[in-house]
């Protein structure tokens, strides 16, 4: 299989966490592009040109980070990372939500600095800012939830890559204000799949 990848890219970053954790890394061949460029041969695959993409086996191609972890998880037939049944679902999902809604918001934003300067929205800027400290905040005070501490598991996969996105966003100056959020990060940074991906070299 082959999986499509851009650098910056923390949805990419998700399907490359899955592979490490399910073993798949000499399964599946990881391809370096650049996305929005003129002409980009990803077009050829899918017209959306979207990072990640994977083109599986028999030549399928899937885009969209949350199908493709899915696909991967569930090669074995003994996915690690479904949403569990019953009531306990809905807790689980509401927090995946709300970290997939802080990862979306700071993509945003990576993407509006990486616009020439003269181009840049400072009004989206500072929006995204507020709202990203609002949702770290948010998680400081949820950290203890069973959800948070469990086996490893989509949404600490979610929350642990957008808060290291404070990496490629400086503003975003979580840590300080949320000392128990940046006590679990801590934790979680060394897991070796998280660790691994940190850099795409």
């Amino acid at each position: 299989m082959e999986l499509f990848v851009s650098d910056i890219s923390p949805y990419a970053r998700l399907t490359r966490i899955i592979c490490i954790e399910k073993g798949l890394s000499a399964r599946v061949a990881l391809n370096v592009r650049a996305t929005r460029i003129p002409n980009n041969p990803l077009y050829e695959l899918q017209p959306s040109g979207r990072i990640p993409t994977l083109v599986t086996d028999d030549g399928t191609v899937f885009e969209d980070s949350s199908l493709i972890c899915a696909y991967l998880d569930h090669l074995d037939d003994a996915p690690q990372f479904d949403r569990p049944s019953g009531g306990a679902r809905w807790h689980f999902w509401q927090r995946e939500a709300r970290a997939r809604s802080l990862m979306d918001g700071l993509s945003v934003w990576q993407r509006e600095l990486a616009r020439p300067e003269s181009d840049r929205s400072s009004a989206v800027i500072e929006h995204e800012c507020e709202r990203a400290m609002r949702i770290a905040r948010a998680f400081e005070r949820d950290i203890d939830h069973p959800v948070w501490n469990a086996d490893f598991n989509m949404p600490q996969m979610l929350l642990i890559v957008a808060l290291q996105m404070n990496q490629r966003l400086e503003a975003f100056d979580w840590e300080g204000a949320c000392p128990r959020l940046e006590s679990w990060a801590s934790q979680r940074a060394t897991r070796p799949s998280v660790a691994q991906t940190l850099i795409l070299d």
